[in-house]
């Protein structure tokens, strides 16, 4: 349990009113529009259109590394430090595979999202 609660991902995501603000304190610069928009996930959308010709499994495999490259250490450094390099990694390997496998369930259901904040 505590392994589960020593993960922490430090991210903050800026509102639309902290972005103005920032160009609203230059003199040269001015705002004519700012709009937010969600981006959705190249990956699935791809799958869910029907071009990738890939099966469920593919897709997880596919699709599942690209949360890994940047969540991977974070989920490592909430280990408990008493562990291993060697037992860190082992329970990671069990946890992408395991994801592997709730993706491949429901692979519409998987992706990565984004929200864009558009400024002009």
């Amino acid at each position: 349990e505590d392994e589960r609660f020593g993960v922490s991902f430090p991210n903050y995501y800026r509102t639309t009113e902290e972005f103005m603000a920032g160009i609203e304190k230059r003199s040269d610069l001015r705002l004519i529009s700012a709009e937010e928009k969600v981006v959705s996930c190249p990956y699935r959308e791809q799958f869910v259109d029907g071009k990738t010709n890939m099966s469920p499994e593919e897709y997880a495999k596919w699709m599942v590394p690209t949360t890994k490259t940047w969540s991977h250490s974070t989920f490592k450094a909430g280990l408990r430090s008493s562990r291993t390099d060697e037992e860190k990694e082992t329970i990671l390997d069990q946890f992408w595979s395991n994801y592997e496998d709730l993706v491949a369930k429901a692979p519409e259901k998987h992706g990565m999202d984004y929200v864009h904040s558009y400024l002009v």
